[in-house]
């Protein structure tokens, strides 16, 4: 099956989920394509999906990975002991975790193409992850946004990294600090 084929299944399963879609049109430019698909899969509840959208959903990013560059932790240059700093998109970071500030709810940004990391980790992980997210915080006893939680671990599936740190921080947690400032407060806690 070829990325275009896979990209029609996965849409056309997506909108066949909501009734409320059976008037979208598929575009057949294939970037305004996959910002569809990122679409339908940004706006999607935590819930089931069959193995079969799964493993092509899997197989689609997958093969989207191998289109762009990567980058490897590894080959990063330490500016201290265990301290790394990168900038770029994330989901192109092959590590061992990456963090993500959240929301409460941890479950990701639910608008539709936004430019936030959340929606870019949510997009290219898979709607398992939604999904995920969403069975720990009810094995926490976590019911709605307005709770804090602790950090989680998920595995990542269709990201190159091997688990997805997502944290929650009071609004009073967050103070406005230069980075000297940030590098301070973060290198006691690393070695």
């Amino acid at each position: 099956m070829t990325q275009n084929e896979r990209l029609d299944f996965l849409i056309n399963h997506l909108i066949s989920e909501d009734n409320r879609y059976s008037n979208i049109v598929i575009p057949k430019d294939s970037e305004e394509k996959f910002n569809l698909f990122r679409s339908l899969v940004n706006v999607r509840e935590p819930k089931q999906i069959s193995n079969e959208f799964i493993k092509l959903q899997d197989d689609y990013l997958q093969e989207r990975l191998t289109e762009i560059n990567i980058t490897d932790a590894y080959d990063l240059q330490a500016i201290s002991n265990k301290l790394y700093l990168w900038q770029g998109d994330i989901t192109t970071l092959k590590c061992g975790a990456i963090v993500n500030a959240a929301n409460s709810a941890m479950l990701g940004c639910f608008v539709p193409c936004h430019k936030c990391i959340d929606n870019a980790i949510h997009t290219f992980s898979g709607v398992q992850l939604r999904l995920e997210c969403n069975r720990i915080m009810k094995l926490q006893g976590h019911k709605g946004t307005d709770r804090c939680c602790e950090d989680n671990k998920k595995h990542t599936t269709c990201l190159v990294i091997t688990f997805f740190i997502r944290s929650v921080l009071l609004y009073t947690d967050i103070l406005p600090m230069n980075t000297a400032n940030f590098l301070a407060k973060l290198l006691p806690f690393l070695s």
